[in-house]
């Protein structure tokens, strides 16, 4: 089952350790500095994917009211 969870104190470390394939760094930010721009950047939201108790990605969204929707 999957599940997602804020990012606070109990699990942001899990969120940076997360690693993706060296092919696939290109597609993604690195998560310390996603979490850095969502504290400093007012409409960013973060959150943890869980399989059971572990964190296996992480999710930087924000709310876009002129399409609407999320990204």
């Amino acid at each position: 089952m999957m599940e997602f969870r804020e990012i606070d104190r109990s699990n942001y470390w899990d969120c940076i350790s997360l690693t993706v394939d060296d092919s696939q760094k290109w597609f993604v930010a690195d998560n310390k500095r996603s979490l850095v721009e969502a504290a400093y950047e007012d409409g960013l939201y973060t959150l943890g994917v869980y399989h059971e108790d572990t964190m296996v990605g992480f999710i930087l969204y924000d709310f876009d009211d002129t399409i609407p929707g999320c990204f």
